[in-house]
């Protein structure tokens, strides 16, 4: 079975029309604010799903649609948190909430970037990869 055919199997067209539609959704519903941001979240998000599961096709683990239905379930709670950020931010007057929810998130989506592109044999700065998890880990 080619890497394509994995990839349809586990990512059915409902599910991608859902997920996508939920994402508009939640684009719309926040408005403006901070449009570019969440856009960026997804795409992030976006370019993880894909690079997570060519790095366990490269690693020959199996590909299931429970590992794949984590992703929607990461998606749904992290623009969940991106959006009470923005609920916040215009209860308290403040505009910085959101901005740190949407900081917080691309931070970790990038990591997991990095961590699949080596789970692939590339090469990844690894000082930039530590101080992200530093700042990514201070509570």
């Amino acid at each position: 079975m080619n890497f394509i055919n994995i990839i349809n199997t586990v990512v059915e067209p409902t599910i991608v029309k859902g997920l996508t539609s939920v994402a508009l959704l939640i684009v719309f519903l926040i408005g403006d604010f901070y449009t570019q941001g969440v856009l960026a979240v997804l795409m992030l998000m976006v370019f993880d799903t894909i690079l997570g599961l060519m790095a366990t096709w490269y690693e020959g683990q199996a590909l299931t649609s429970r590992k794949f239905s984590r992703v929607v379930q990461k998606g749904v709670v992290y623009f969940l948190g991106i959006s009470a950020g923005y609920f916040a931010d215009i209860t308290i007057g403040w505009q910085l909430i959101q901005a740190t929810m949407i900081a917080f998130i691309g931070v970790t989506e990038f990591i997991s970037i990095m961590e699949n592109m080596g789970r692939m044999g590339y090469q990844t700065p690894k000082k930039l990869l530590n101080q992200l998890k530093d700042f990514q880990s201070q509570k």
